[in-house]
């Protein structure tokens, strides 16, 4: 976690919202830092989330693409 997030994180894990106690987790990313597997490697342009726009982050629809071009 950063900085920034560590002290958000003391802040609000475990405070109660409605009934739901908040959690705070970091989140496994991976990005090509060069062309690997048909991807790009990441550009730095920082506005990956929640996609990357030339998909050089690891997510879920690089899976699904290569499933709708091979069944």
């Amino acid at each position: 976690m950063t900085y920034s997030d560590e002290q958000i994180k003391k802040r609000i894990d475990g405070v109660d919202v409605l009934g739901t106690k908040v959690r705070v987790v970091t989140t496994p990313q991976a990005r090509n830092s060069t062309f690997f597997d048909g991807r790009p490697a990441c550009e730095g342009e920082s506005n990956c989330i929640p996609l990357c726009p030339i998909q050089a982050k690891y997510d879920a629809t690089t899976h699904l693409r290569r499933l709708v071009a091979k069944p």
